[in-house]
């Protein structure tokens, strides 16, 4: 077997492995960003999202590209790629090259027919990995028994695993880490720190093993929370009493309220104001405002960030404000579609928020606008529905201000949310 050969069929299989459901040229930035931290987990090796998009055709690569060695085998290792005696796949599939005298157009022909042939290659691995897998999904399965507390909450599962070697984990459904589960285990529990939608399940280190429990961690109105940025310190998390956060008509956690709950302000720190319940009303159409600015100067951090935030129980929008020259460090989410500012230009993100700024997002069937001091600066549209509206939230890199904050949908005269 060729280079070639043998690094076409690693991608095939790790693509069939991964996402069977879906050809990678569908897969979302979200995606190499999972699979990039899968493969990390799985062989020690950082292969980047950008260098996957390349791997995989999603962004545009010259026909004789070959990425290093080493991430080739840190391929193979993930998908435990098994090299064949033989593989019936012509060189020309996998490495088509011209010469100097070539025909463009019978090139391309021939190209297209080694293409086609590829694809229903492809395909039966797909059909068979996701026949395979949907046979094993049954066999795990999970399930929310009990909770303690409000905010934060314990939250106790049963668990049903199968047996086998791999080892199976509780994706909680935060994005942080994975929970091992000994085996024979019937439930497990863990720890949610603060509001969210989470979309927990049972997996392995390289698939999904169960179907997707929708935990909706609610709050009692509006309540606030500060944390430590790093993730190394990131276990406690601080309840910041509202009658001490709120001054007149103004949310502002100070640093003397911080230093008094036991918190290091010479530390980088995470402070959200949020409001989650059930609404019934579908999260598709709506308009929220809100006012709010960032804090002049906090230790350690240069862009500013604040993140305005709208939960779904299927999907989220959202949009990661920062300071002018900062939206490398920015995202938004509308939907299935999340967009980083290191992959595009999303300058329209960076505001002077040192500044008070009157922030509104308005979503009609599904196309977000997003207004800036009355300007509008984004237009988007997304596919699938983000569910039933959940929550709001308002998240500062180090602490901020808010004035008010305001979610209105047309079927409801009052607003769902308000602040």
């Amino acid at each position: 077997m060729t280079k070639k050969e043998r690094y076409f069929s690693i991608i095939q299989q790790v693509a069939a492995q991964y996402y069977p459901q879906t050809a990678p040229k569908d897969w979302k930035n979200k995606d190499f960003e999972v699979l990039s931290n899968q493969i990390w987990e799985s062989t020690n090796t950082l292969i980047s999202a950008a260098t996957l998009k390349r791997i995989f055709g999603k962004v545009y690569t010259p026909n004789d590209y070959t990425p290093q060695e080493a991430t080739i085998d840190a391929l193979a290792r993930y998908c435990n790629f098994v090299e064949p005696e033989s593989l019936e796949v012509e060189d020309a599939v996998v490495a088509v090259t011209t010469t100097a005298g070539s025909n463009r157009s019978f090139f391309s022909a021939k190209f297209g027919l080694y293409l086609a042939v590829a694809f229903v290659f492809l395909l039966s691995i797909v059909l068979y990995t996701y026949f395979q897998n949907g046979n094993k999904r049954a066999i795990a399965s999970l399930q929310l028994v009990k909770k303690d507390g409000n905010n934060p909450v314990t939250a106790h599962f049963s668990v049903q695993i199968p047996d086998g070697k791999d080892s199976v984990f509780l994706d909680k459904g935060d994005g942080i880490k994975l929970i091992p589960i000994p085996p024979n285990s019937k439930q497990i529990s863990c720890f949610y720190e603060y509001p969210n939608v989470y979309f927990a399940h049972l997996r392995t280190r390289k698939k999904v093993l169960s179907d997707t429990l929708v935990y909706k961690h609610l709050t009692n109105g509006w309540e606030s929370l500060a944390y430590y940025f790093h993730q190394d310190l990131r276990e406690r998390y601080v309840p910041m009493p509202m009658n001490l956060s709120v001054v007149g008509d103004c949310f502002h956690i100070s640093k003397g309220l911080l230093h008094t709950m036991g918190l290091d302000t010479t530390k980088i720190i995470v402070t959200r104001l949020d409001n989650f319940k059930n609404t019934n009303v579908c999260g598709d159409d709506f308009q929220m405002s809100t006012t709010l600015q960032n804090t002049q100067y906090w230790p350690g951090v240069r862009c500013n960030t604040t993140i305005v935030q709208v939960k779904g129980s299927k999907g989220t929008i959202a949009f990661s404000l920062v300071n002018n020259g900062c939206s490398y460090w920015s995202y938004y989410q509308m939907g299935e579609i999340t967009v980083s500012g290191q992959n595009e230009d999303i300058g329209f993100v960076s505001l002077p928020l040192n500044n008070w700024a009157n922030i509104r997002i308005v979503n009609q069937q599904k196309r977000v606008q997003l207004f800036c001091n009355g300007k509008s600066v984004f237009n988007g549209l997304y596919q699938q529905t983000i569910g039933e509206l959940v929550g709001v939230s308002i998240i500062f890199h180090g602490s901020g201000y808010v004035k008010n904050i305001s979610l209105v949908h047309p079927s409801s005269p009052q607003p769902i949310f308000q602040f």
